[in-house]
Parts: C-alpha cells; sequence; structure tokens
C-alpha cells in the first residue's frame, strides 16, 4: 500500500434524472431552431444547446470520475478538472457557495504547474471530459467577444450582482483567477459528485495546515538561553564605571576620577592643580 485514499465521484439516480432531462430538452430546442429557418438562430442555438446536450449527456452517461490523496499531492481526474496539485501548493481547501449550491473548492499556489502536470499523468480517464466542459465555457465566452452588447449586458448583469467582469483571455489561468476572485476558489467540484464530501473536506483541511514539530523540554530551554545570549549580545556596553576610592561614578573612559583626583592608570591620588 502506497498510502493512496481514493474518493469516486458519482451520481445519484436524481441527478441522473436531472441531466438527462436537461440534455433532452436542449436538443430539442436545437430542432425547434432548425424550423425557424434563420441561420444566426441555428448557429447559436447549436453553438449553446448543441453543445451543451451534449457535455450533459456524456456526464450523465460517464458517472465516474475520482480525487486521489497521494503522498506527492491531490490528483483530481473528473470533468472539468484533471491534473496533480502538490500538497506544498494546495493553498485552501473549503466547502462554497456558488448560486446558493455548494461545491468543493480549491486554490493552488501554482495553476500553470497544476495545469502542466497533466502532461506527466497519461492514466488521466477524463481528460477529454474536461476539454469538452471547458471548451463550452470557452465556446461562450467567445460569442460574447464577437457580440459585444452581449458582452456588455453580461458584464453589467454580474456587476450588478457583485461580480467581477468577464476575463479578457479565456485561457484556463484567467478563468481560475477569475472564479477565486468572485468565489474564493479557483477550482469547483459541484458536492452531488461526492457521496463522501465532508470527509473528504476534512481530511483536505488537515492536510493543508502547517506541521507542528514537537520539540523536547531540554530543546526548548536551550533555544531559550540562545535568545537570551543573542538578545544581551546586542545591548551596549557601559557608559559608566565607579572611582573605586569615592565611589562615585565617571565615564567609562576616564582616566583619572574628577571627584577625588585617583589615577586610574598610576593607581594613585594626583595632586591638587592649582
Amino acid at each position: 500500500m502506497d498510502g493512496t485514499k481514493h474518493y469516486a465521484l458519482r451520481l445519484s439516480l436524481v441527478w441522473r434524472a436531472v441531466f438527462l432531462t436537461a440534455a433532452a430538452l436542449s436538443f430539442s430546442m436545437v430542432m425547434d431552431a432548425f424550423d425557424t429557418g434563420d441561420a444566426f438562430t441555428i448557429a447559436t442555438t447549436l453553438a449553446f444547446f448543441g453543445f451543451g446536450g451534449v457535455v450533459m449527456a456524456k456526464i450523465m452517461l460517464r458517472n465516474s470520475g475520482s480525487i486521489e490523496l497521494r503522498e506527492d499531492g491531490l490528483l483530481l481526474d473528473c470533468y472539468l478538472c484533471t491534473g496533480l496539485i502538490r500538497w506544498e501548493h494546495l493553498e485552501k481547501s473549503q466547502a462554497l457557495k456558488m448560486s446558493g449550491v455548494t461545491y468543493l473548492g480549491l486554490t493552488t499556489s501554482d495553476p500553470e504547474a497544476y495545469i502542466a502536470s497533466r502532461t506527466q499523468l497519461p492514466a488521466l480517464q477524463h481528460e477529454g471530459d474536461r476539454v469538452l466542459g471547458q471548451g463550452f465555457t470557452r465556446v461562450m465566452m467567445a460569442l460574447l467577444t464577437i457580440l459585444p452588447p452581449a458582452k456588455s449586458a453580461c458584464s453589467l448583469w454580474l456587476s450588478l450582482f457583485g461580480f467581477s467582469p468577464l476575463p479578457k483571455q479565456i485561457n484556463e489561468v484567467s478563468l481560475m483567477k477569475w472564479n477565486q476572485e468572485n468565489y474564493g476558489s479557483q477550482i469547483a467540484i459541484h458536492k452531488m459528485w461526492l457521496p463522501d464530501f465532508d470527509q473528504l473536506l476534512r481530511e483536505l483541511q488537515q492536510r493543508a495546515q502547517p506541521v507542528v514539530v514537537e520539540r523536547s523540554p531540554s530543546a526548548v530551554l536551550a533555544s531559550h538561553d540562545q535568545r537570551i545570549d543573542a538578545a544581551v549580545a546586542t545591548l551596549p556596553g557601559p557608559t559608566q564605571k565607579a572611582c573605586p576610592m569615592c565611589a562615585e561614578r565617571v565615564q567609562a573612559g576616564a582616566r583619572i576620577c574628577r571627584y577625588c583626583r585617583y589615577s586610574f592608570d598610576d593607581e594613585r591620588f594626583l595632586p591638587a592643580t592649582g
């Protein structure tokens, strides 16, 4: 055993029915668009509902995916997110709300390393699902870019609800940054996929906590003494000294006591000057 913990992603029968209904409605709207005969309506309907229907149907049929807690990091292999987040890069894991729905939120300090890890993970089973799902998002954003009034209206709608404007670029890093700005996490996985959501979240949060190294009492005392010695070493030297004859205090560099005329160098009294 290598210590890997495996959490399967699977949909309940209720969610399967929801996706099946959504896919059927999407395909129905595509067929209705063809009845209009308008090329623009057909194109936009195919781009949104046709592509969206395929995505939802595929998600429903491919009822699988996984999250693995490995020794080297967190391996994601499901629709919309694939890759390895190393433990030292896992900044935060939390339960977050998006449009009133609970998600598992993940944030990595190195998004580029997470994305690049896919090239070293040839066994990913859902890379195609991720490409398809993210492709749907990018197609929608590309359509908004082509249609400036629609993009302006969408940005205005987002601002009314306190969201940031749509990112200028549609690459994955920009989308992760937008998610973090608006929801507090770069990656979001719907709770509906995770029957063991609470247990997984607890384990991830424990992994993200700093490790506390216990030290023996002798080590603590030694460290304490070292800090005291270092502090004393930085203190300024004495600025005064006491005369051994009259006990008055004079400057540390004085060679003759100004009170009794005692010579510190000759160790005798000097005659008074006229």
